[in-house]
């Protein structure tokens, strides 16, 4: 959807129309693409620092913390202007609303914690009302926010105009928000529902609990940018990187830091190496190299193991080597 067709949609409960709509998974979320934070190159030590973790970036904005809140019982109950409303509650974001008051965990095994009719869900679906102001100064940067998990959907309203969707809970949701800011503050709302028909799919053996779960954050980019990299790094000391959306300059640090080579890849042409001397990544010895990509005026940093993982006559393979793993279904909770 472009600006010309959000506008013609009306305002508040007509854009929730998405959460029973199977092939709606995202409105106007950016491409899925690997997950990475930039960092300006001007900020002090910035190819050192962009190795750590997001908030040491001067190009991202954390928004977690405590938001204006409201819950209600079933979205019959949210008013047609409900983006103005006043909200007279608080709650910490990330967090769940279960976990303050609202609400109760539901536990659920082989029962749908919904009766079984897809994709439709109940009429009466809980929602969570979220609210927080933005200061926003134009810089000849994009502005992109970047939701790390919501339960189960989100709407999402800024200076009360509909932004766009999202659903699968546990996946990175991006919005990029550059048109619909103002300078000086503006507002964002989200709109949290309980159930969607992406419930039917993300149904397991766990406590449910609904709310924005994970971090919030604005991240300031440049319109022409680095959009996705793809990285093969084999235990046969090979090595391939294909960039797209810029041109990247590259270069590869061992543990101690010395070059182990470096080069340019042009937008969606592979750039590879082969017959490195590496050490490679095994469990027992996670040794992990630095990559260092540099375009359009960022700079990122990506940690990178050689290894091999493959599947030989039913046999998952390390290395070369027949391997077994031992994990846990994490769901987020203690």
């Amino acid at each position: 959807m472009n600006m010309a067709e959000i506008a013609a949609c009306g305002s508040g409960k007509s854009f929730l129309i998405y959460h029973e709509n199977p092939e709606k998974l995202h409105v106007n979320t950016l491409p899925a693409h690997a997950w990475f934070i930039p960092f300006d190159p001007k900020q002090e030590g910035a190819c050192e620092v962009c190795f750590g973790d997001k908030e040491q970036s001067q190009r991202v904005e954390m928004l977690n913390g405590e938001w204006e809140f409201r819950y209600l019982d079933s979205i019959v109950d949210l008013e047609d202007d409900f983006t103005e409303t006043a909200l007279d509650q608080k709650i910490p974001v990330p967090s769940n609303w279960q976990l303050f008051g609202y609400d109760r965990a539901q536990y659920t095994n082989v029962s749908y914690p919904i009766p079984f009719d897809p994709p439709y869900v109940p009429d009466d679906i809980p929602v969570g009302i979220y609210r927080r102001t933005y200061s926003y100064r134009a810089d000849g940067l994009e502005r992109i926010l970047t939701f790390e998990g919501v339960d189960s959907c989100l709407y999402l309203f800024v200076n009360g105009a509909f932004v766009g969707y999202t659903q699968v809970s546990h996946s990175v949701s991006e919005f990029r928000i550059t048109d619909f800011l103002k300078e000086g503050t503006n507002t964002i709302v989200c709109v949290v529902l309980k159930w969607c028909d992406g419930t039917y799919l993300e149904d397991q053996d766990k406590l449910r609990l609904s709310g924005i779960f994970r971090d919030v954050y604005m991240v300031s980019r440049p319109a022409k940018r680095l959009t996705d990299y793809r990285i093969h790094a084999g235990y046969d000391g090979s090595f391939e990187l294909t960039a797209e959306g810029a041109e990247v300059r590259l270069t590869c640090l061992d543990a101690e830091g010395k070059v182990l080579f470096s080069g340019t890849a042009a937008p969606g042409a592979p750039y590879s190496v082969r017959d490195l001397a590496v050490t490679a990544w095994t469990p027992e010895r996670p040794y992990l190299y630095r990559l260092l990509l540099e375009a359009e005026g960022e700079v990122i940093g990506e940690k990178i193991g050689f290894r091999t993982i493959e599947v030989k006559q039913g046999v998952v393979q390390l290395n070369g080597r027949p391997v077994k793993l031992q994990g846990v279904n994490r769901h987020d909770s203690y």
